[in-house]
């Protein structure tokens, strides 16, 4: 996965279902060599607002590739 992939989030988190659609922003690999992935997502909730998720690779599918 790379910055600008399109990816579907598999593993629902408080506020974010799973199946949620969202765009790689940026990666960040932890000390222990874990690559973290921000995804910005736009969700359909009552306030609409985008926001922006740290992630694990495993929790995510990319969609694009």
């Amino acid at each position: 996965m790379k910055v600008g992939d399109l990816v579907n989030i598999t593993r629902r988190a408080v506020g974010i279902p799973a199946g949620t659609i969202g765009l790689i922003m940026e990666k960040a690999t932890a000390t222990d060599g874990t690559d973290h992935f921000y995804v910005d997502m736009y969700l359909a909730d009552v306030t609409r607002h985008p926001t922006t998720r740290r992630w694990l690779g495993r929790d995510l599918e990319v969609m694009n590739g």
